[in-house]
């Protein structure tokens, strides 16, 4: 019985026309840009492996101000149940443009603030 069971599932896989995409991320699709076009970047939950106490991006010291003029991304019923937050990232990265090291701005910070980022680090 067992290998008649194993003789159907091996039909059934080679049947089926499949990429890899599709196996390992189900239910979602692949997005194309076109040369130069902007890709959106988003921020998730910060953990640390010390305190598993996980910290918005952008209450963390030394990162910039969050801007204004982005707009969050719309979740779905799954991600506000979770309490899935994706803020957006002022990071501009757009396709098969070659970029160098770019600075997004500059922050002094004091003893305390590097003292906590070494601990959660």
């Amino acid at each position: 019985r067992s290998q008649m069971l194993r003789k159907k599932k091996r039909k059934g896989l080679l049947r089926r026309e499949t990429d890899l995409a599709s196996i390992l991320f189900p239910n979602s699709s692949p997005e194309e840009y076109a040369d130069g076009k902007a890709i959106p970047m988003f921020s998730e939950l910060v953990e640390s492996k010390k305190t598993h106490v996980p910290y918005n991006y952008y209450k963390l010291p030394g990162v910039c101000v969050k801007p204004d003029e982005f707009k969050t991304k719309k979740k779905n019923l799954g991600q506000r149940l979770m309490g899935y937050s994706a803020d957006p990232l002022p990071y501009q990265i757009k396709t098969r443009v070659a970029m160098g090291c770019t600075q997004l701005c500059q922050i002094s910070l004091d003893a305390k603030q590097i003292l906590w980022m070494r601990k959660l680090v």
